[in-house]
């Protein structure tokens, strides 16, 4: 899924390499990996990320708010998304 490969790939990184290049560069794995376009990717990453479908930029805003919080986002997804399932 596309927040299982965000969380591997935003686990991946050092806090220093946090930059919008980097997470540029991880929008683009979890196009490839998913072959789902990118308009789509962006907009599930955005409702992963902020909660809504349209908003400012992704990457600007995975960016602001950080490592830890990214990674509390898309794992409360994650969580999210088995609980549905098993329910």
């Amino acid at each position: 899924s596309v927040a299982s490969i965000a969380l591997e790939q935003v686990k991946a990184l050092d806090e220093k390499e946090f930059e919008e290049d980097k997470i540029k560069e991880i929008v683009h794995n979890v196009v490839t990996s998913t072959g789902i376009e990118k308009p789509q990717v962006m907009t599930i990453m955005r409702y992963i990320f902020t909660g809504i479908k349209i908003g400012a930029g992704v990457t600007g805003t995975i960016k602001t708010i950080g490592k830890e919080a990214s990674l509390r986002r898309i794992n409360k997804v994650l969580e999210s998304f088995d609980s549905n399932i098993k329910a």
